[in-house]
């Protein structure tokens, strides 16, 4: 398959694994099968718009999540920046702005030293 079905596989494995879902629970909730999910995620499968449709209301995310750093190496985040942001994509804004304080914090901190 082509690197954007890698890519796009690889973000929907992303927010599957950050909800604590199985491959299974994804595809229960999407009404796939099994196994489709799975070549998805590995971008063996080219997946129809109606399927990420129905992938990206499963996982209560948008387009946008599904294509964050998809596309020019230029314009792809760092694998540590993309889980951080899948993180706390799941969380509520009150976590999330708690969350960021506390990185402040921590970056403030680490520059004094």
């Amino acid at each position: 398959m082509t690197d954007i079905a890698n890519m796009v596989g690889a973000r929907i494995r992303s927010l599957r694994k950050s909800r604590g879902w199985s491959q299974e629970e994804l595809a229960s909730r999407c009404k796939l099968h099994t196994t489709y999910i799975g070549q998805v995620e590995r971008g063996e499968k080219s997946i129809t718009i109606k399927n990420l449709e129905r992938i990206v209301d499963a996982l209560e995310a948008g387009f946008s999540d599904i294509f964050l750093g998809v596309g020019s190496e230029t314009h792809k985040l760092p694998d540590a920046v993309s889980e951080m942001i899948t993180l706390l994509q799941s969380r509520n804004s009150a976590d999330q702005n708690f969350i960021l304080l506390h990185v402040k914090s921590v970056l403030e901190w680490k520059d004094t030293r």
